[in-house]
């Protein structure tokens, strides 16, 4: 244990998406990073942070429907287009919600998944600021799972924790990502 937190199974310092989820108190996975892994370029952390925000909301949307959340591993099986990038979302959903279908016996929408999963995430978020004791943007992990401690480079640290978590806080808060058809 690191500062009382337990050590995961992988290292963050490969995966800046899954650290800035940890940072912030989410044990979502974020599959594609850890079939394939990930890194850190300046400039791509509003990419990164919607990364974790589909992450975040794949993962209430599947639980909503009772769906394990190995079943989307198939959507990041690619080794180059596991990244959600422009539509892929929007047919993970709808592949999901086909399947959730099936098993419930009635018809699920993808558009009523995205919304309930928007919906659990609000309230998991007051849920936990009500409880931590802390509003707003907020996040930490101890440096000893972000900083290469054998790197040469000057700035030894791998994954840029507070730009990361800006960029997450920045893009939660518009009110465009919490519309229904958005």
């Amino acid at each position: 244990m690191v500062q009382r937190r337990p050590l995961p199974p992988y290292d963050y310092r490969a995966l800046p998406v899954q650290a800035s989820l940890a940072a912030i108190g989410d044990d979502t996975l974020v599959l594609g990073e850890l079939l394939w892994g990930n890194r850190h370029r300046r400039g791509n952390e509003r990419r990164l942070a919607s990364w974790a925000l589909f992450a975040q909301t794949l993962g209430y949307a599947m639980e909503g429907v009772g769906l394990c959340p190995w079943v989307a591993i198939s959507h990041f099986a690619h080794p180059l287009l596991h990244f959600p990038a422009f539509k892929r979302s929007k047919k993970a959903f709808a592949q999901l919600a086909e399947l959730a279908s099936l098993a419930e016996g009635y018809e699920i929408d993808s558009s009523w998944m995205v919304s309930y999963a928007r919906s659990c995430l609000k309230k998991q978020r007051e849920l936990n600021s009500r409880l931590r004791g802390k509003s707003g943007p907020h996040g930490e992990l101890p440096d000893q799972l972000l900083v290469n401690g054998k790197s040469n480079f000057r700035s030894a640290q791998v994954v840029p924790l507070a730009r990361l978590l800006d960029a997450y806080w920045s893009l939660s808060s518009k009110k465009s990502y919490w519309r229904e058809g958005k």
